[in-house]
């Protein structure tokens, strides 16, 4: 079984599990706070980014309000764009990619060898290929060989 992996699209989904872990460790409860986002934007890219950040948030304060000339920060949006840099910003290694392709093969080894009987000391993992992404699916191959 050779494990596969797209470059573009995996790097991505361990982006997202990089920063989902991290906020787990920060708010165990995985709430996406707006102290805790802050937070962490402001330590990976500085109180000058999150000012920035903030400022491309404002929007015009809604009709009811007093001073219809007031700004106010769109509240999802804000949190949105805070999180979407910070999970940018997460480092994918190839020994990254790699892993998870590894995972994948282990996945389809444990599912033959448990489920449809076939002995293990006739599985082997090999060394993980890179693909491209069908319709947002990796496609494995699994090789088959007579002895």
């Amino acid at each position: 079984i050779r494990g596969s992996y797209d470059p573009k699209a995996d790097a991505q989904a361990i982006r997202s599990a990089k920063f989902d872990a991290e906020l787990r460790k920060r708010n165990p409860d995985g709430e996406r706070t707006r102290r805790v986002l802050e937070t962490m934007f402001r330590e990976k890219l500085g109180a000058e980014a999150l000012a920035q950040q903030r400022a491309l948030s404002l929007r015009p304060a809604e009709e009811s309000a007093r001073n219809k000339e007031e700004l106010k920060v769109a509240e999802n949006l804000y949190l949105k764009s805070l999180e979407d840099e910070l999970t940018a910003r997460e480092v994918v290694l190839d020994g990254d990619l790699r892993q998870m392709a590894l995972d994948r093969a282990s996945q389809v080894r444990k599912t033959l060898v448990e489920i449809h009987n076939v002995e293990e000391s006739r599985v082997f993992i090999m060394e993980p290929e890179t693909t491209q992404a069908q319709d947002e699916k990796i496609i494995m191959k699994v090789a088959l060989t007579a002895s």
